[in-house]
């Protein structure tokens, strides 16, 4: 992805990375493009939400020497670096937040000189600054996970959660009533972790009873499991 001879901006080491720019809700891949980007590139990732970076009070210059040492970090070891959930960094300046405006302008600043891979991600859907955008190379929006693509994460990660009494025992009925649920990739994952935890205290398969029990440690599948279907059937 990055060029052996690098594309230079008219100022010498400005403009030599490649910034991508990963938009959409949680749980629909963001972070799994990132990795597997690392994977086949065979280089190691560096991971970094930027809560980590926003410092108290708009220290500004406390956020530059930040910005500084993670992407010296990430070039040392030719890293592809992930900034997560950089909306603070990517939000539209306005005349009346001047904190806002300076975390923005000192991120434009470092990110031009930056000569790496780097992804970004944004998932509340914010008005991106013009300046930012200028200096993003490519922009993947993701959409909300289709029903297909739901029932192939149950599939996924079911076929994942063996205990030592065998695999996951899951009808075709009950795999459509999963598939149903408006459950993104992370909470798709996370009912599955749930319910072989609870089948292997059991000493038992993971069923669709130790699902159901799962989703009620959470209020949202617990919901999204309890809900009528239009046919008048429970999931």
């Amino acid at each position: 992805m990055i060029p052996t001879v690098p594309f230079d901006d008219v100022i010498d080491g400005k403009g030599q990375g490649f910034n991508i720019l990963l938009n959409g809700p949680p749980g629909v891949g963001k972070t799994f493009t990132v990795e597997a980007t690392s994977e086949y590139f065979k280089l190691p990732l560096y991971s970094i939400s930027a809560g980590e970076l926003v410092v108290n009070h708009g220290d500004s210059k406390a956020l530059e020497q930040q910005l500084e040492t993670v992407f010296k970090i990430a070039k040392h070891f030719n890293a592809v670096l992930l900034l997560d959930e950089a909306d603070a960094f990517m939000e539209q300046r306005t005349s009346y937040h001047d904190t806002h405006n300076r975390l923005v302008t000192i991120f434009l600043r470092k990110l031009e000189y930056y000569q790496g891979i780097l992804f970004l991600t944004s998932n509340r859907g914010i008005q991106f600054d013009d300046a930012i955008l200028s200096r993003i190379h490519l922009i993947i929006e993701y959409e909300n996970l289709t029903r297909e693509f739901r029932r192939d994460l149950w599939s996924t990660f079911l076929s994942k959660a063996c205990t030592m009494q065998g695999p996951a025992i899951v009808e075709e009925h009950e795999l459509r009533r999963l598939e149903s649920l408006a459950l993104n990739g992370r909470e798709i994952k996370n009912v599955a972790a749930i319910a072989h935890a609870l089948a292997e205290a059991d000493v038992n398969q993971v069923n669709y009873k130790y699902l159901k029990l799962a989703a009620e440690s959470n209020k949202k599948f617990s919901t999204e499991f309890g809900r009528e279907r239009p046919d008048g059937m429970y999931v």
